[in-house]
Order: structure tokens, then C-alpha cells, then sequence
């Protein structure tokens, strides 16, 4: 038959109520503080220097920027020293009005091109007479009037609508004097 063994007591760390012997985070916490102090020591000791590097604060040499400066460009062609920035809401409102000025010379020559394409049509019209018709004495000045469309008479409405009227007219109050400053709401 097998036999139960009674449990031992809890052995280690566990035994004294679950909680670690030593390390919590306080221990941690100073730690951390004596590598911080330790690191700015060290970093201040190392700025201050010895006598050696008085002079030297500078590290490395300055090396020039590659490519070709301005002043080198200014020397070899030419030119004066002045502002290279420009106001870019200037430029393109110079921009906006030359391109209007050119639409609307654009434009007239158009307009022109077209008046001088009409008055030539015009003119060719009256020049020649249409066969079938008498020849008329019509003058420059009658040219305008051969152009203006004919319209129709004006439409009148049949008899029974005219003479069906509608109701009277309400007739307008009677007028009267202004009204008293006193009792103007």
C-alpha cells in the first residue's frame, strides 16, 4: 500500500512570506545614483583638462565646404554684391499681368480680325446686286440697316381675352396727415 508522506516545510527564499532577502528596488535605485554621480565626475574632469589642452578645444580641423563659393563665382564673372533673395508674391503677380496684357491684346486683334471680316461680308453683299431685284441707291451710311434682323409684330391677344377683365382693382387707402411724434412705435 502506498503511503501519504507528510509535506516538509517550505525551504529558500519562498519561506519567509514571499518576498526576495536583499534586492528591492531602493538597493536598485542606489545603485543607479553612484553610476550617474560617477559619470558626470568623469565627464566634468574630462572638460576641464590638463594644461596640454589649454589651446586645443577644437578637436578637428575646419575643412572648407565643397563645391564653389560665392564670392569665387562673384570674382571670376563678374558682378556685384547684392541680395540673391527675391519676393516670390512680386514675380508671380508681374507674371499674372503680363499674361492678362497678352490675353487681352489677344483678344482685340480677334475682335478686330472679326469687325473687319463682317464689314468686308457687308460690303461684298451690298457691291453686288442679287439678280431678279432693282438696283437700290444705298449708301455707306445704309449698310447698318440692311444688317439689323426683321422682327415679328408684336403678338396681341384674341378678343375674348382682352375683354375679359378680372377683378377691380382695391383702391388705395385715403391718405391722412403724418402720424404725431408721440405715438410712432
Amino acid at each position: 500500500m502506498v503511503t501519504a508522506r507528510p509535506t516538509s516545510p517550505p525551504r529558500g527564499p519562498r519561506a519567509r512570506g514571499g518576498s526576495r532577502p536583499g534586492w528591492d528596488w531602493r538597493v536598485w535605485w542606489i545603485v543607479g545614483l553612484c553610476f550617474g554621480l560617477g559619470y558626470g565626475a568623469s565627464l566634468r574632469l574630462m572638460s576641464l583638462g590638463g594644461e596640454d589642452e589649454q589651446g586645443a578645444s577644437q578637436r578637428f580641423d575646419v575643412q572648407p565646404a565643397p563645391g564653389t563659393t560665392l564670392d569665387s563665382l562673384r570674382q571670376r564673372f563678374g558682378g556685384d554684391a547684392r541680395d540673391i533673395r527675391g519676393d516670390l508674391d512680386l514675380i508671380e503677380q508681374e507674371q499674372q499681368q503680363k499674361q492678362e496684357e497678352a490675353d487681352l491684346k489677344e483678344r482685340r486683334e480677334s475682335m478686330e480680325e472679326r469687325e473687319a471680316q463682317e464689314r468686308q461680308r457687308l460690303l461684298e453683299q451690298t457691291s453686288t446686286p442679287i439678280e431678279g431685284d432693282p438696283p437700290s441707291a444705298t449708301g455707306p451710311g445704309d449698310v447698318e440697316s440692311l444688317s439689323a434682323p426683321v422682327l415679328p409684330p408684336p403678338r396681341t391677344p384674341p378678343a375674348r381675352e382682352r375683354e375679359a377683365a378680372g377683378p377691380a382693382p382695391i383702391a388705395p387707402p385715403p391718405v391722412s396727415g403724418p402720424p404725431a411724434p408721440g405715438t410712432q412705435p
